[in-house]
């Protein structure tokens, strides 16, 4: 499995083999992250991808079984206005405020991610 995230300078990549690994690099992330950045897992042989936000209390989730369409978003909120960011290939991407999740379950989503087949369970998606 290979996981991605960026800053405004540098994108950063390496292979990871576990969850657990998984896990510890988003632990530790998130204690070091300077501006909110999504991390992004795939699997070069399925192309399946799950990115998760980080730097922030609350967070949000995109996910895709393959490099085509359909693309998922999260689904908080549906009624929820406005908008937040994270940095995402080194430019600022925005994310309404209705795609917003519990940051516990975008944890459990990456577990799952690595555990099962399918797109995470545990919350909502909105088809993109």
């Amino acid at each position: 499995m290979n996981v991605q995230w960026s800053d405004w300078e540098k994108v950063y990549e390496f292979t990871l083999l576990t969850a657990q690994e998984a896990m510890q690099l988003v632990d530790e992330l998130e204690k070091t992250v300077n501006i909110p950045t999504i991390i992004e897992f795939w699997d070069n042989d399925t192309k399946r991808a799950l990115g998760m936000g980080l730097g922030r209390k609350t967070t949000i989730l995109t996910y895709q079984d393959s490099l085509d369409p359909p693309y998922y978003i999260s689904l908080g909120n549906a009624k929820a206005e406005g908008t937040f960011w994270f940095c995402y290939g080194q430019e600022e991407s925005e994310y309404s405020l209705s795609n917003e999740v519990e940051y516990k379950k975008g944890l459990e989503a990456i577990k799952l991610f690595f555990e099962k087949t399918g797109r995470p369970n545990n919350i909502s998606w909105e088809k993109l």
